[in-house]
């Protein structure tokens, strides 16, 4: 819930993502390699659900179809409404089995920022590689049983 709120102000946004690497620079004996590991892994301090699982993470895009839907946006009152395949773009994460040394992905994007400055642009590293094979039922009891 809090961090719902915090996401709604562009600076908390900001600071969120990026306060602990600001705070741990300052600190003298403390090194600045916020960087070297994506913001997913997780903490001492997160929750237990944040612990990530035994599987590497793929992504692919996928564009779904959904053909001959009724455009409304379009109605005319003489001929009726269009139909239209409506697509939707989907970014689908999975258990995956990457190849090694594969690159990860690199999320970015902007934050509004206070006229007349352009938007404020940053990049994160993520762990999930796209495209990665997915992890197939073999491995799962094996990554299962050794969890157990």
């Amino acid at each position: 819930m809090k961090v719902r709120a915090a996401m709604r102000s562009p600076w908390l946004s900001w600071l969120w993502l990026t306060g602990p690497c600001l705070a741990a620079s300052g600190l003298p004996g403390v090194s600045a390699a916020c960087g070297a590991d994506p913001p997913s892994r997780v903490g001492v301090d997160a929750p237990e659900l944040a612990r990530l699982g035994p599987y590497a993470v793929g992504v692919r895009t996928l564009e779904l179809s959904d053909p001959a839907q009724p455009d409304v946006l379009a109605f005319d009152a003489a001929k009726g409404a269009p139909l239209r395949d409506r697509k939707l773009g989907v970014e689908l994460w999975y258990p995956a089995k990457p190849r090694p040394g594969a690159e990860r992905e690199i999320y970015a994007a902007s934050l509004p920022s206070e006229p007349p400055a352009p938007p404020a642009r940053f990049r994160v590293s993520g762990i999930a590689v796209r495209g990665a094979s997915a992890a197939d039922r073999a491995s799962a009891g094996r990554a299962s049983a050794g969890r157990a």
